[in-house]
């Protein structure tokens, strides 16, 4: 026999190992049970190990999450409202302050002097107001004696004239004096309005969160001296989608947590909800309303968690049961749940409600006490066979694989 064949009669020959062995391993398949997945034994289809779950009633929240800035209740710049050389800065950088408490002082002479004159000035038309009464009163007696020698013809036609003509004269002189006099009545009260604009006064209490000059300076109408803000109130303002702004409402409570602080939420309420929709984003602007303190400071971030709607004594579905499958090759897949009755799991279409996180509201498709598959179903199909998952197989598995360790 030749070298090529010698190498025919072993190509033969390894050829029918293969298919020996083979032969073994696809019988060793076909005795082994159903330990998962699927596929086709001696008894029929494999059955697929699943854990479930009864369909249950209970109540359930939608809530959701944003993240807002946080931001003082109140927030102002403080201005010179007068000219002059800044005479004294009571307060400093984080001082708290009280409503109407000075907070810092221009020189005052220069306006104590201009309030003085003001008032003298006053005076001197107050006088002026009082002379022009008393011509009135002398020219209002002349026109009565002259009317009544008018009458008897004591006095003529161009006499009566002059004498209502002065009197028209006294008359337009007091009103001169009157106006004059609330002028200058005006000015003394501009006067007054600066002196007292020579002292700074915090317009509400909080805390100085700016200090913009010192001792000495020269400032004008428009100088900024200090910032102010309310500490006592912090606004969390957050971008709501539409959506979830229709299930807002003012006065309603809120969650509000930082994570730069920790520890467990605070509590808020909304406060404000913009009548405005962003064009570029969708989304609605909210303000939340919290207490200050235990460390929260304006211009932190924080999570505002608002709950949009609830149900009551409603049948539940864990969110870890709900597939996604094609019923028929014409419709588009839908969301639904493997329904367990008997050794076999059913594709059943589901109509949702509020969805939580762990649970969604069943509308339609379920009743209370429906075992649905929550584990095992990512293979399964409609009408699969299914066997009910035990603590004892993963007692059983552990065991073996600290033997194999072993």
């Amino acid at each position: 026999m030749t070298m090529k064949g010698h190498s025919y009669s072993r190509a033969i020959a390894a050829m029918g190992v293969f298919f020996i062995a083979g032969s073994f391993l696809a019988c060793r398949d076909d005795d082994s049970g159903g330990q998962g997945g699927m596929g086709m034994g001696r008894g029929g289809p494999q059955a697929t190990v699943v854990r479930v779950a009864k369909v249950a009633a209970g109540s359930i929240d939608a809530r959701s999450t944003y993240v807002a800035e946080t931001r003082p209740g109140a927030d102002v710049r403080l201005s010179a409202e007068v000219s002059g050389i800044l005479e004294a800065v009571y307060v400093d950088l984080g001082d708290e302050v009280e409503r109407g408490q000075i907070l810092a002082r221009v020189r005052s002479g220069t306006f104590s002097q201009a309030v003085g004159e003001a008032r003298a000035s006053v005076g001197q038309a107050e006088a002026a107001v009082l002379r022009a009464g008393v011509d009135l009163d002398l020219a209002e007696k002349e026109l009565h004696r002259a009317g009544k020698l008018h009458e008897r013809g004591a006095i003529t036609g161009s006499e009566m004239e002059t004498i209502e003509g002065r009197h028209r004269s006294a008359r337009a002189a007091l009103e001169l004096a009157r106006a004059d006099e609330r002028a200058r009545r005006a000015r003394l009260e501009r006067a007054r309005i600066d002196m007292a604009n020579t002292k700074i006064a915090a317009p509400f209490s909080g805390a100085i969160a700016e200090r913009s000059v010192d001792p000495g300076a020269l400032v004008s109408p428009g100088t900024q001296l200090f910032r102010i803000i309310d500490t006592g109130q912090i606004v969390a303002r957050f971008a709501a989608p539409s959506a979830d702004v229709a299930r807002m409402a003012v006065g309603k409570d809120v969650e509000v947590s930082f994570d730069a602080l920790g520890g467990p939420p605070i509590r808020g309420m909304i406060d404000r909800v913009s009548p405005l929709v962003d064009q570029q984003t969708r989304t609605t602007a909210v303000e939340v309303i919290l207490d200050g303190g235990d460390g929260v400071r304006p211009g932190m971030f924080a999570r505002v968690t608002a709950v949009l709607e609830s149900r009551e004594d409603v049948p539940l579905a864990p969110v870890p049961a709900l597939v996604s499958r094609q019923v028929s090759d014409v419709d588009q897949a839908r969301d639904g749940v493997f329904v367990v009755r008997g050794e076999t799991a059913h594709f059943t279409v589901i109509e949702q409600g509020v969805r939580g996180r762990d649970y969604v509201e069943v509308l339609g498709g379920l009743e209370v006490g429906d075992s649905i598959v929550v584990a095992g179903h990512s293979q399964l199909r409609d009408g699969g066979a299914v066997r009910l998952f035990e603590e004892r197989e993963d007692r059983a598995a552990a065991s073996g694989n600290e033997r194999e360790g072993s």
